[in-house]
């Protein structure tokens, strides 16, 4: 697997992106992949299973074996059955630009529970979008 789907602070112009990424992506393309997404209190969103529509980037990572434990690390993934924030599993995304599908890591929060109940629903599923300057300060429906 050469494919990194990312929602949050792993997207280009985020400072983990640049910590973790940049260096190593030969390619990212807007893309989406189904679910529901929510902004937790701690600063960052969180991305569970559902029938709705994210937007984040697909990125290849010809190297993405070299630096996916650093990325585990970051997400709070210690691998199957661990005690876990975020799980590592493959799904399929869909690149905007061509419609094209693609299978891709993707992290998805686990405690669904605490996500609905303290974070906010990002509605349209564009986390971007929800941080730029004042957003954060919309209401949005859970």
């Amino acid at each position: 697997m050469r494919n990194l789907f990312v929602y949050g602070t792993l997207m280009a112009g985020f400072g983990n992106h640049r910590q973790y990424i940049a260096s190593w992506a030969s390619s990212i393309a807007p893309a989406l992949i189904s679910g529901h997404l929510y902004h937790l209190p701690q600063g960052y969103p969180a991305l569970l299973e559902g029938e709705g529509v994210v937007r984040g980037e697909l990125v290849f990572l010809p190297h993405l074996d070299m630096i996916i434990k650093n990325i585990d690390i970051l997400e709070d993934y210690y691998g199957p059955g661990g005690n876990n924030m975020y799980r590592r599993e493959i799904a399929e995304v869909e690149i905007i630009e061509t419609g094209e599908k693609a299978a891709a890591y993707v992290y998805f929060y686990c405690d669904e529970r605490y996500a609905r109940q303290e974070g906010i629903r990002i509605v349209n599923g564009d986390w971007r979008k929800f941080m730029e300057p004042g957003m954060q300060k919309m209401p949005l429906p859970h």
